[in-house]
């Protein structure tokens, strides 16, 4: 791993003297927080992924990571797209004019450990620093037993231990507060160098261990344990054997991820190759378990403990289904729960009418967005729009595209401004897709960004770095004062008129941050407190 400048540089590829980025990073810093421009949120991304299993531990810091070329041939095809330096470590996120961010703690699965045909471990692990960023040790590719429920754990003290502890960056003296409330998140705003960290989990598979067998899902002390593990996170019960509580909420929960975690049927995340690779078939477009609806159930309980609001990203279209007639009833009972969908792409179309909603990715074959099942489909942005929730689009260059889409961005240059435009018209269209369904004003309330910067993300190299931030509001705002046809869905006049009278700069605004400022102010102070208080030991 080569560790480089704690500065980051706008461009990682090219070799700059020190003193250009200094004053070009300057000069941005300036622009984006001396200029009026409101602050940024972003409501997914990884800043802890690759410190954590590389063992710098240190979120603040640019890192840059090579592709060795003895890595797994397969993976140094598929691994061009994937960024070679962290895209969200903290610095970066301030530069680059974030104050909030989503961080999302994510326990890698046991089969993303052992994946199928790789026996070489020195291969292995140069290809998981070609694609992932990350050089764990041996012990992570040879336990034939993996305690997610601990990694979280151990991942959540390394959290806690830098909450509010001063990073020096040159003269600046930097720190992130893990917030609990409205107040707090306030105040955080409103100073400088400061970053609100809103805490969220990928995947439930980290309340229990892997691999998952049917023995020991069917075991009464497993399921019990995974429902104690759900009550620490609420805060009703010690993270350790010395009692002590976990001092700030965990806000969201993606309760699927990858594979199969005997709670809830997952999407299909993988193309050919990996699907081979990683194989996701097991639980794969499947409905809720019996345990899953305990699960469920606890995690939105706000009589007992701080709700966990559900995330719905990577869960398949069955299990949503559930999910949203399970909220439904609950509606009824006067509790609206905000649906949330971290960082997705819009389909575009409704579940009914695609055809491979349950069983593929076909129909993303012949169309302009991304029409496969870990969409967010018609009756998705429904549900978020009618329970006041928020929907993240995500900076993956193919997860905003179906095939046409895609093709339109790889038939240009990386670089040019025809790629850029490419992206830009991606990104508009699942923006534009959403308020086609909603048709009202009001839908641009519930868009916001959610990178999924160092996911692993198939990045958009104009914007694939929170430092780069402000360009994406910049060319989004360009767009949106000079409308143009958008494939053949949306002709320019039908642009104009889903604009419903807001200006470029307010559409963008709510967006790039607004929107989930809102949303995070609110879920704070209502959707998640219970009896206790809701910041715990945070504010302290």
């Amino acid at each position: 791993m080569k560790k480089q400048q704690r500065i980051h540089p706008e461009y990682p590829k090219r070799m700059l003297r020190m003193t250009m980025l200094i004053t070009g990073l300057t000069l941005l810093g300036f622009r984006a927080a001396g200029q009026g421009i409101p602050p940024f949120a972003d409501l997914h991304c990884h800043s802890f992924l690759k410190p954590f299993y590389s063992g710098w531990g240190n979120p603040w810091e640019f890192h840059e990571h090579e592709c060795p070329t003895t890595s797994y041939d397969m993976v140094l095809e598929k691994a061009g797209s994937v960024p070679k330096f962290t895209q969200s470590n903290f610095e970066s996120m301030l530069l680059g004019n974030v104050k909030v961010a989503y961080l999302s703690l994510t326990p890698l699965e046991y089969e993303m450990r052992h994946p199928k045909i790789f026996r070489d471990l020195e291969k292995l692990r140069n290809s998981y620093a070609c694609m992932a960023g990350i050089t764990p040790n041996w012990e992570f590719f040879l336990d034939k037993k993996v305690d997610y429920w601990q990694e979280l754990m151990a991942n959540m003290q390394q959290l806690i231990r830098g909450n509010r502890q001063p990073f020096l960056a040159g003269k600046d003296t930097l720190f992130y507060e893990v917030v609990g409330s409205g107040s707090q998140l306030q105040r955080v705003l409103g100073q400088k160098n400061r970053l609100a960290v809103i805490l969220s989990i990928e995947g439930a598979h980290c309340l229990g261990q892997g691999p998952l067998t049917p023995e020991l899902l069917a075991s009464a002390d497993y399921q019990e344990e995974i429902l104690e593990h759900v009550d620490v996170l609420k805060g009703i019960r010690p993270m350790n054997a010395e009692g002590e509580m976990l001092p700030f909420p965990v806000c969201v929960m993606t309760l699927n991820h990858f594979m199969w975690n005997g709670l809830s049927g997952h999407a299909k995340t993988f193309g050919q190759v990996e699907g081979y690779l990683l194989d996701q078939t097991e639980g794969l477009n499947t409905g809720v378990t019996p345990l899953g609806e305990k699960v469920i159930r606890r995690l939105l309980d706000k009589d007992n403990g701080r709700r966990i609001l559900i995330d719905v990203k990577h869960m398949g279209v069955e299990s949503r289904r559930w999910y949203y007639r399970h909220l439904a009833d609950r509606r009824l009972n006067g509790d609206t729960i905000p649906v949330v969908a971290t960082h997705c792409g819009v389909a575009g179309n409704s579940w009914w009418t695609i055809a491979t909603a349950r069983n593929g990715n076909d129909q993303n074959k012949v169309s302009w967005l991304h029409q496969a099942p870990i969409a967010m489909f018609d009756e998705d942005v429904h549900e978020i729009f009618a329970t006041r929730g928020i929907l993240g689009l995500m900076l993956d260059k193919y997860r905003c595209g179906g095939a046409l889409g895609n093709a339109l961005v790889d038939e240009t240059r990386e670089g040019s401004i025809q790629r850029r435009k490419a992206y830009i018209h991606l990104l508009v269209a699942n923006m534009l897709e959403v308020v086609d369904v909603i048709k009202c004003k009001e839908a641009w309330d519930i868009i916001a960004l959610g990178s999924d910067f160092d996911g692993m993300i198939n990045a958009m190299e104009p914007y694939d770095q929170a430092i780069k931030l402000p360009t994406l509001r910049d060319d989004l705002i360009a767009y949106f004062e000079a409308p143009e046809d958008i494939f053949d869905l949306f002709p320019k006049r039908k642009v104009q008129r889903y604009m419903f009278g807001l200006s470029a700069e307010e559409i963008v605004n709510k967006v790039m941050g607004g929107n989930l400022l809102v949303f995070t102010k609110r879920m704070l102070d209502q959707e998640i407190a219970s009896g206790q208080a809701a910041e715990g030991k945070s504010e302290k």
